[in-house]
């Protein structure tokens, strides 16, 4: 068993490096977690207004925590596959 790390293939490497690219992770990633937070505040909100069991409202959470976790993943997704070019578009 080899020790010696292979090398990336060259489709893998990152345009950009060092603070542009952080700058762009790290805005994608706060206005990917801040509209992504929306939903299950939202969620949340109705649910207490309605009267939504205890049960139900953490299935409802559970339901809108995904929905904020796939936004949030799709926006860090953007700036990835610019950056990396052989980045996998659909999964």
């Amino acid at each position: 068993m080899s020790t010696v790390a292979e090398p990336r293939p060259a489709t893998w490497r990152i345009r950009r490096s060092g603070r542009a690219l952080w700058a762009r992770w790290t805005a994608a990633t706060t206005v990917g977690e801040a509209i992504g937070f929306a939903v299950p505040a939202a969620v949340g909100a109705v649910a207490y207004a309605l009267g939504v069991p205890d049960p139900a409202s953490v299935l409802l959470a559970a339901v809108a925590g995904a929905g904020e976790g796939a936004i949030l993943g799709a926006a860090q997704a953007l700036v990835l596959r610019e950056e990396i070019p052989a980045f996998p578009r659909r999964r």
